[in-house]
Parts: structure tokens; sequence; C-alpha cells
């Protein structure tokens, strides 16, 4: 037994000022017939009659009387508070949710406030014990939240708690919650309201059912990047009939699973059920950019010999690279926008590859390879003396030469300066005699090619002092004979 929320107004419920309500009065002299607003019966008082439904404090269609029974100003078991409106039957509210985002497209490390705003439709009736769950987006960071006087929001655990003042003096209260996006796609923010006191009319609290007006979402499109060649799935829920994705607004033939696989930008949508836009539960396109293929170039010198260097120059045709990595034959890597090699060796012989990532996030490979030949290494040059037949005489002394030059790796090499020029020579021995060459006339340079690789060895061809040789000159005593 519990005493009433409040007394009774006697002015309302006691016509005849006697202390009793006329309710109760109607009740003790004719039993239960006071709830039966077709019965008029005269109560206690002989001065007054009633109508017992007309004595109805709390307005919840049963008078005064039939709550309290007993006339005792307790509620005892089987009565209802006359004062309490909710009281035997439960008020119902009516609550609706809704939200927004600031902007509907947004870039990677732009900031996201969602404004959810929570409406009592029924503003008569205080709802009390009122929770909403926000549910934040995996690809996104809470940062700060703005909550209305009356109300708290837990960041930690994503829950609104709303206290009944905050119900009772006005219909609406809205939450601001902003977040940072961190990752491509679409950025949603779902909530619902998980709790209240009181039934509501057309949702229950904490289903889970989207369709509900206590369940809301709100959504950003984010561009998601892809590189050539690449693709993505698309998924949505899989517990609905039928699914038609679009591409740029235009269905996509085939494409009616509830996952997708996206390669061609554009922006997509999904229709279920044969519903379209914000019914379908994709409010936000999913925007794919990219797949544009990069040409990666790598240009230089293919054959290089032994000794030169190797100059690789990278260069590209779209796109903007923002990191190199080169991996040489022998596998050195290098990170410098062009390869350059000096003193090339057979080390070096082979496929150079360019590893380039784009400021997209792609990455592209491309190969070169350089032919490092052995070079000519030494010429090995025999001169050949000739006096010209005046062996007293150097000044028309004439010599020839001739090359065994190695290193190579053709079967044959040419032999260039001035005056010269001979090919087809082979390797492998001494080459013709060639000549001759006045000493007087000095040094020279020539050049031994191989035939194949080209790769050259330039040498000085240096003359011999001389090929004569003078006669020694002999001094004989002359010695003086006395004759006598």
């Amino acid at each position: 037994m519990a005493p009433l929320s409040a007394s009774t107004d006697p002015n309302l419920a006691d016509s005849d000022l006697d202390g009793i309500q006329d309710g109760t009065e109607i009740g003790l002299t004719n039993g239960t017939k006071y709830t039966d607003p077709g019965i008029f019966v005269p109560d206690a008082d002989p001065l007054t009659t009633t109508d017992p439904n007309l004595y109805d404090t709390d307005s919840d269609g049963l008078s005064d009387g039939a709550e309290d029974a007993n006339l005792n100003g307790q509620i005892d078991s089987g009565e209802s508070d006359p004062n309490d409106p909710c009281d035997p039957n439960p008020c119902q509210i009516d609550l609706s949710l809704s939200q927004s985002v600031n902007v509907s497209l947004a870039e990677i490390g732009d900031t996201l406030t969602f404004s959810l705003t929570l409406v009592n439709e029924t503003p008569a009736y205080p709802a009390t014990g009122v929770m909403v769950q926000n549910y934040f987006d995996d690809k996104a960071a809470y940062t700060s939240h703005s909550a209305p006087s009356g109300t708290t929001f837990d960041p930690v655990l994503g829950i609104w708690s709303i206290d009944s003042a905050a119900i009772n003096t006005t219909d609406t209260v809205t939450l601001e919650i902003s977040v940072i996006v961190q990752g491509s796609g679409v950025i949603s923010n779902s909530a619902e309201v998980i709790a209240a006191d009181q039934t509501d009319l057309d949702s229950t609290p904490a289903n889970g059912i989207k369709s509900e007006d206590d369940y809301s979402t709100s959504c950003s499109s984010v561009p998601f990047s892809i590189c050539f060649g690449d693709s993505v799935v698309l998924v949505i829920d899989s517990s609905y009939s039928s699914y038609q994705w679009n591409l740029d607004g235009n269905p996509i033939p085939g494409a009616t699973s509830y996952s997708y696989f996206a390669s061609t930008p554009g922006e997509y949508t999904v229709d279920i059920n044969g519903s379209t836009g914000c019914e379908s539960g994709l409010c936000c396109p999913f925007i794919l950019e990219g797949g544009i293929e990069f040409d990666l170039t790598i240009s230089g010198t293919s054959q290089v010999c032994s000794g030169d260097t190797i100059e690789l120059t990278s260069g590209t045709v779209g796109g903007t690279i923002v990191s190199y990595l080169w991996i040489r034959p022998n596998g050195t890597t290098s990170t410098d926008t062009n390869l350059v090699i000096a003193n090339a060796t057979q080390a070096n012989n082979g496929i150079f590859t360019l590893i380039a990532t784009y400021e997209s996030g792609c990455v592209v490979t491309e190969t070169f390879s350089v032919i490092v030949n052995p070079a000519v290494v030494s010429a090995n040059i025999i001169a050949l003396c000739n006096n010209n037949g005046t062996a007293n005489n150097d000044t028309d002394d004439i010599f020839s030469f001739n090359v065994n030059p190695v290193g190579a790796i053709a079967n044959t090499y040419s032999i260039t300066g001035t005056g010269i020029s001979d090919t087809g020579l082979s390797f492998g021995g001494p080459s013709p005699v060639i000549g001759p060459f006045n000493i007087a006339d000095g040094s020279f340079n020539i050049t031994i090619q191989d035939e194949v690789s080209l790769c050259s060895l330039e040498v000085t061809v240096t003359p011999p002092a001389t090929c004569s040789s003078c006669i020694k000159p002999i001094c004989i005593p002359i010695q003086i004979v006395k004759n006598n």
C-alpha cells in the first residue's frame, strides 16, 4: 500500500463537498456499476447526483473513484493512482530520432559534424530514462561533442543519456558529434534509441530495425582511389531479397548480388528490394577514383663497355611519383630519381628494376636491360723496324707494326687511325703487318674496335728510335818511323 501521488481535487470530484469523491460514493451505492457511463445512480448525498465518468483528475479515462475504490487515499492492490495518467495504463510516448552531417563530400583529414536530433512527439507525456546509442564509423575518429543542457554523452561507450527534464521542458534535443576522417569510402554514423521508461507508440528500443523512427543514419562520401587493374569489393547487408547496383545512376547489367567488384571510376549506389535512394540503405554514393594506367618509363644506353658509365633516367606519363626504388642486377638498391653507375663492370650486366610509388599510393614497376660488354683491354703492339737499306743513315728509317688485342667478345675487330682502316681482323693472333711509316714522323694514335660490341681501345703507336746502325769509328794510331 502506498500513498496517492497527490490528493484528488475535491472541486472536480466531490460535487457535494462531503469529503468523499463522487465516483467513490457511486461505487458504494451501486457496486461496480460506477464504471458504466450509461448508468445514473445518486450518490450517498441525496442533494447531489453525478456521472462518475465526468470526474477524472488525471484524464486517463478512469474516474477517480474507480481508481481509489476503497476511499482510503491509498493505492491498494487492484487500485490505481487517480493523479497519474500513466496508471493503470502505461503512457505511450513517440520518440523520433533523426540526424544530418555538415558535408556530403569529404576528404581524409576533414572534420565531419553529425547532428543527432531526438523529438518527443507526445510532449504531454514526459519521456524518462531515455538513452541513445551512437555507432561510430571505423574510418573516422571522435574529436569532440556538444550536448544540450540536461544530457550527457560518453564518447567511449557512444551513449547519449537524456534525463526527464530534457524531454519534459522541450520536445526536441540535439547532440552534435565531431569526427575526423581517417579512411576512404562512405563514412556512416548510425544511432538508435536503446532505452526509455515508457512504451513507444511505433518503435522498440534497441531492436536494431533501421526502418523504425527511433533509428537514424547519416553519411558522407570520401572518394576511394584504386590503381590500374585493381578492384574493390562493395558489400552491403545480405538479408534483403533483391539488389541492383548502379554506376553513375545507371543499372549495371548482372550486378544483382549483395556484393559487387568495382573497378571502373564513378559513383556506385545500390537499390534493395526495389527501393532507391536512402530507402535502399545507401544514402551516399561510393565514389571510386583512379584506375588510370600510369606509364612509367626508363631511358638510357642499353649497351655499354666495361669501364663506361651507365646512366638510366626515369619518367612517367600521368601521376606524380613520390618515391623511387632501383634494384640493380647484383641486388644492390638505390632511391635516387635517376641512376648513374660509373666504371661499369660485369656485375652491372642484366636487368635493372624500378619500383615507383605514386602520390595516389599506386605502385608501378618497370624494367630495363643493360648489357655490359668486355672492353678491349690491351693492344699488344709489336713494332717492326726497317732501315730502308741505309744502315748508316737513320733519316730514312721506316717501321711497320702489328697488334694482338685481347679482352673483347667478338671474332673480329677493326683498326682505324690516320691513313689506317683495316676491318675484319681476327682476334686470337697477330694482325697483318700495318705500315710502313716514317720513324721521323713520330707517334700516332689508332683505335681498335670490337666489330660486334663496338667496344674500343685507343692506343698510341710509338716508333722505334732508329733502325740504322752506324759503323763505329776506329782510331788507328800513326807511328812515325825514322828512315836512316
